[in-house]
């Protein structure tokens, strides 16, 4: 059995901005654990973030019209809050 991994689910800055619509109450508490647990698992953390596409399409459109000031591309890119020792990718998932 190989040693397990950790995955980390958008631990990013536009969840913790207080000006931000997704703000995540209490974002911040959760920021040590996981700081902890990211440590504990040295090379073994994955990061998944949310992406903004370049174009979205079918019935993603309206949503990304709904949510303008935080999934325009240009407006505002994703920053992951712990990101310093990891490597990252920018994917769409």
């Amino acid at each position: 059995m190989s040693d397990p991994l950790l995955v980390v689910v958008d631990m990013q800055e536009l969840f913790r901005d207080p000006a931000s619509p997704w703000l995540i109450p209490r974002f911040d508490e959760l920021a040590e654990p996981i700081g902890r647990l990211i440590e504990a698992f040295g090379d073994r953390v994955a990061f998944t973030r949310f992406v903004v596409p370049d174009a979205p399409s079918g019935s993603w459109v309206p949503y990304y019209e709904t949510f303008a000031p935080v999934t325009d591309p240009v407006k505002c890119v994703p920053r992951c809050v712990t990101s310093g020792h990891v490597k990252m990718t920018d994917t769409p998932t």
